[in-house]
């Protein structure tokens, strides 16, 4: 198998992209008792997850985009309009109802969980020389794994929910459950027998490909379809998703100072330390405590389900009245909105005047080790 199939080596790509899929999901299905006995989620796993990896890979955003000087620059209309649109447009769903507003969220959400999944599946099949029929029927499948565990949940509907209850909607799909699950089984068995040719006949297997696909279809099948359980769902689903984030922030950076000419340059060029190997804690620290500063609004303000850890601030923030919640809420919320929308363009290979891919692998697949 040829390295240059990595975005930097077999080492980083599993541990920070391939590991985060696979580990979550084996520890629920490993210690399934220990999961199901867990009701509620301890502070110290919230702290972890939704903290440190959900709303901290969220913030990690903001050195691709605003901290970023000529990226910012780019596509001042965008950086700028956004998060003020989403405000609005926020504010107006909130007009109609809270419910509205989450629900739209959600799905705002769920959509763009799906499309990373497909994003790094396409990063990993780059340069690959298959056929029209096989590259459809791979695209089929890197959805499905997504798209039909979502489709079990709107048809069985589960005790979870992706902010609040009830956000997502339950339906009768019994029918379409089952039609687009035979076709799921009929690609993935398909996969594997391609996967066992190309073994036997001792060509060469695009490993992380393959990986990413499994890793996939694992996670969101363990936390979503065999287990009905909060604590099984967040886990498999935060940290598959936020981890491989942050590592692709973080490879961005580093990436940066390796172009010559260099196209990117942060607004203050101490940043750029943090995205040295040795600088990596100190990213996850930022953003950590950046996540912990929205989630003390959030929960100070409107939730109130943490006290033990955010009562010290009761002295500063009180509850905010319910007339203000239509403001307020899509307020707290526009971080994560602002993340879903410009998410949408800035890592699309192909969008106009982008560098990114030219940043992520300036050899054009071959992507060079991330630099010490």
């Amino acid at each position: 198998m040829s390295a240059s199939r990595w975005l930097v080596s077999p080492r980083f790509d599993l541990a920070w992209f391939i590991a985060p899929l696979f580990l979550p999901a084996l520890l629920v299905l490993v210690f399934p008792e220990l999961v199901a006995h867990a009701a509620s989620q301890p502070d110290w796993v919230w702290l972890l997850l939704i903290v440190g990896v959900d709303v901290g890979h969220v913030w990690s955003t903001v050195f691709r985009t605003y901290l970023d000087r000529e990226e910012f620059a780019a596509r001042r209309s965008l950086y700028l309009w956004a998060p003020l649109l989403g405000l609005a447009g926020g504010c107006l769903l909130y007009s109609l109802g809270a419910m509205v507003f989450w629900r739209t969220l959600a799905y705002l959400a769920i959509f763009h969980f799906v499309r990373q999944q497909y994003g790094f599946f396409m990063l990993y099949r780059r340069g690959e020389q298959v056929s029209p029929g096989v590259l459809r029927q791979e695209k089929a499948l890197i959805y499905l794994s997504t798209l039909w565990p979502l489709l079990y949940w709107h048809a069985q509907g589960r005790s979870f929910n992706w902010f609040v209850a009830g956000d997502v909607y339950r339906w009768n799909l019994d029918i379409p459950l089952l039609l687009t699950g035979i076709l799921y089984g009929v690609l993935a068995a398909l996969q594997l027998w391609r996967l066992v040719r190309q073994w036997h006949a001792g060509s060469g297997i695009n490993w992380p490909k393959q990986l990413w696909l499994t890793g996939t279809a694992l996670s969101w099948g363990v936390g979503i379809v065999l287990f009905d359980n909060d604590l099984a769902f967040t886990a498999t689903n935060v940290l598959s998703h936020g981890i491989p984030y942050l590592a692709l922030v973080w490879l961005y950076g580093n990436r940066q100072e390796a172009i010559t000419p260099p196209v990117h340059r942060y607004r203050w060029p101490a940043l750029r330390l943090l995205f040295r190997p040795a600088g990596a804690l100190l990213l996850i620290a930022l953003v950590y405590a950046l996540g912990w500063g929205e989630e003390a609004l959030w929960d100070r303000l409107v939730w109130r389900e943490h006290p033990e850890i955010f009562a010290a601030l009761d002295l500063w923030l009180r509850p905010a009245a319910e007339d203000m919640l239509v403001w307020l809420v899509p307020l707290l919320a526009l971080p994560q909105l602002t993340h879903y929308l410009l998410d949408a363009v800035i890592w699309r290979l192909h969008a106009p005047g982008t560098v990114w891919a030219r940043v992520l692998l300036p050899s054009g697949g071959r992507a060079p080790a991330a630099r010490e």
